[in-house]
């Protein structure tokens, strides 16, 4: 949040509010679903950050792991959440999450008369470019482990294959085989995505060994 507050700055905008999704998570480790109840970080130079959350669920934001360095306040039901934002926000040019509602930012705008929006996507758009040690290694961890089951699962598909022209096995094998390549492939946008098309010819393969057979 430090270093995304110092990126506000840098691009001479007033603040930047954060609604649920990909980067409240990142800066925070908070992440609720997005619904009709608003909740928003406020990140203002100058300023200590704040987390708005519907009051009934402070309790879950407050075991966030970034709760620690930032002010999680409740509003209330009955009470209009954009204007208790509208308190918290500056006047001037504010970024608001890409993923923003539009009722949420139309109920923004309207309770803050000083402020204009843009998106952070335009404003930020290396908001979370930029990653510390931490981060790196845990980058470096998540390749390591992909690739590792890119290699077991190629074993996996071809164990199968032998296993069912040299013994006959039921085509039911790589057809499991098959599912799970698959379904690994379409999680991933890492090394796991080269061999699906190895599982689909395998697929086809035994289709046609099993017509023989027939």
């Amino acid at each position: 949040m430090e270093r995304a507050t110092a990126q506000v700055a840098e691009a001479e905008l007033a603040g930047l509010l954060v609604t649920p999704g990909s980067d409240l998570a990142y800066l925070t480790g908070y992440g609720p679903l997005p619904l009709e109840r608003m909740t928003l970080l406020v990140l203002v130079p100058g300023r200590a950050p704040v987390l708005l959350v519907p009051e009934l669920e402070r309790p879950a934001a407050l075991m966030a792991p970034g709760a620690d360095a930032l002010e999680v306040l409740g509003w209330a039901e009955g009470e209009d959440p954009y204007e208790a934002a509208a308190r918290l926000l500056p006047a001037g040019r504010l970024a608001i999450s890409d993923q923003a509602w539009a009722s949420h930012v139309l109920g923004l705008q309207k309770a803050t008369e000083d402020g204009s929006f843009t998106t952070a996507g335009d404003a930020l758009p290396l908001l979370r470019a930029v990653k510390d040690p931490d981060e790196l290694a845990a980058l470096r961890a998540v390749g390591g482990a992909d690739l590792f089951f890119a290699h077991r699962a190629h074993f996996f598909l071809f164990f199968n294959l032998f296993l069912f022209v040299n013994f006959g096995a039921q085509n039911a094998h790589c057809r499991f085989a098959v599912g799970v390549l698959r379904a690994a492939g379409l999680r991933s946008d890492g090394k796991t995505r080269w061999f699906v098309d190895d599982a689909h010819r395998c697929f086809h393969f035994i289709d046609i060994l099993s017509a023989g057979a027939g």
